[in-house]
């Protein structure tokens, strides 16, 4: 049975694919697919990568966005796969990407305790960041739910993920502000058309 996107589980985390398997997702525009592909998850709900050997020289930990997560790609062809294809099967690769996910998700996914334990005596992590990611902790660009981090008067990192209903809100006041009432309408109507033609299938 096929499942929209905008129904995927959501946690403290925001958006978050349910479960673990195949997944078949596709995205039509004016009848003809953008992508037709397939995402698989591990037991924990990560993109799955590379096997590796049972005792692992190395681990890597990939965080980010849609890009580290693979968003429109088959399993073979995100770049944590390809990564892992060059390095070997002496190294383990997590990737913990998330679509519309941003540092502020990295962090939580630490103070969350949802990294799992890493025994390799190598151990890296990555980040892939692009320029959007400075503005998604404050819900200027990824709407939904997930974590807020601030700076306090003391000047501490502090996270309050209640705000989120606040920042509906003010976000949609300043897209108005910027855009203009007719054009945010019009984007609007756009999001909100991508989202209905897009669909999640377990296979």
């Amino acid at each position: 049975e096929a499942k929209p996107l905008s129904s995927m589980r959501k946690d403290s985390l925001g958006f978050v694919v349910e479960g673990a398997g195949a997944f078949a997702h596709r995205i039509m525009k004016f009848d003809q697919p953008i992508f037709d592909v397939r995402y698989t998850l591990d037991a924990q709900g990560h993109r799955i990568s590379p096997p590796s050997s049972s005792s692992p020289e190395a681990e890597l930990l990939i965080f980010g966005c849609s890009y580290a997560f693979g968003y429109g790609l088959d399993d073979e062809q995100t770049a944590t796969w390809q990564l892992g294809k060059q390095l070997g099967e002496e190294w383990r690769i997590t990737n913990y990407g998330g679509i519309g996910w941003g540092a502020h998700h990295m962090l939580a996914l630490l103070e969350d305790e949802k990294i799992q334990s890493v025994t390799a005596d190598t151990r890296e992590a990555i980040f892939w960041a692009i320029e959007d990611h400075i503005w998604r902790n404050d819900r200027l660009t990824v709407p939904g739910k997930g974590p807020h981090y601030s700076i306090n008067a003391n000047q501490e990192l502090v996270r309050d993920d209640s705000i989120n209903e606040k920042y509906k809100e003010e976000r949609a006041n300043l897209n108005k502000n910027v855009l203009g009432e007719e054009k945010y309408q019009k984007e609007l109507e756009r999001c909100v058309g991508n989202i209905n033609r897009t669909s999640i299938q377990i296979g």
